[in-house]
């Protein structure tokens, strides 16, 4: 791997990265964690760190959280915006956390507002209903338990940025 390219939202309260190493927290089956992921690129490796209940759980699926059980070559896409895209960028890889709440939820909020007022309603979502997150960056919140959010008023939507 020559490099790694980091992208968050900038406005999630969660992850942060830098051109060489993305950190972010999860709540995993296990528990909850924060990972660490740092390229080395002159020495063709990544180094990962975790730290919580979750850290083993999430460091047992790195290679798949890191795209290592894609096969670039046998995504064939029809022309359009991700042919291009795949085109530009061969071998590229997509990650996996097997985390499927994680995705869905501002996946959700972005189809129904605009992608601006999704990622405030996920700050708002994060803060009020998070939690810690282990590790070295005290404050940074891990999003609520899905039995929080999945029940009946569990993340009071009418009192969030969405307005239903």
């Amino acid at each position: 791997m020559s490099s790694v390219r980091c992208t968050a939202a900038p406005a999630t309260p969660c992850p942060r990265g830098r051109p060489e190493s993305y950190g972010a927290p999860f709540r995993t089956p296990a528990g909850t964690d924060t990972l660490r992921v740092t390229a080395r690129p002159a020495a063709g490796e990544v180094a990962a760190q975790a730290w919580g209940e979750g850290a083993d759980w999430i460091l047992k699926r790195l290679p798949t959280l890191l795209g290592g059980n894609d096969s670039p070559e046998q995504l064939v896409l029809p022309p359009g915006a991700l042919h291009e895209a795949q085109r530009r960028n061969p071998g590229l890889r997509l990650c996996a956390t097997g985390l499927v709440l994680d995705s869905l939820v501002p996946a959700i909020m972005e189809q129904k507002i605009t992608v601006t007022e999704a990622r405030r309603g996920m700050r708002y979502l994060v803060r009020r209903h998070g939690t810690p997150a282990p590790g070295p960056h005290p404050g940074r919140p891990v999003p609520g338990h899905p039995s929080r959010c999945c029940r009946p008023g569990g993340w009071a939507p009418r009192a969030g940025p969405t307005g239903e």
